[in-house]
């Protein structure tokens, strides 16, 4: 992923900083795009880490919603998600998880 990177002046983010937008933050955590939004208002996320389109459009480094939703039981719905598999073990396999990806984003807003 590429984008501009004012504070830390460079032009490259890794996996975690990659930004997720609610709909994002729905897709990788698998709950409906309105629960997400809900939890917002609700104040039960955590701050964005950037607020794009005039401070309209909240967005989160990856790694903050992870860490987040690890701590707050929000990773339960991984299970039946498409990136977790079963593996003969009976254990989950979440290894394509690591793949997801987000579009990429100019931070130049």
């Amino acid at each position: 992923m590429v984008a501009n990177n004012r504070e830390l002046n460079t032009t490259k983010w890794n996996e975690d900083e990659d930004p997720l937008s609610i709909y994002e933050v729905a897709q990788l955590l698998n709950f409906k795009e309105s629960t997400v939004s809900s939890w917002r208002q609700r104040h039960q996320m955590p701050k964005p880490d950037r607020m794009v389109s005039g401070g309209k459009i909240p967005l989160w480094k990856k790694k903050t919603i992870m860490d987040w939703a690890g701590q707050t039981n929000r990773l339960r719905n991984l299970h039946k998600d498409k990136f977790a598999n079963n593996t003969d073990d009976g254990s989950i396999n979440t290894s394509s998880l690591e793949d997801f990806k987000v579009s990429e984003l100019d931070w130049n807003g």
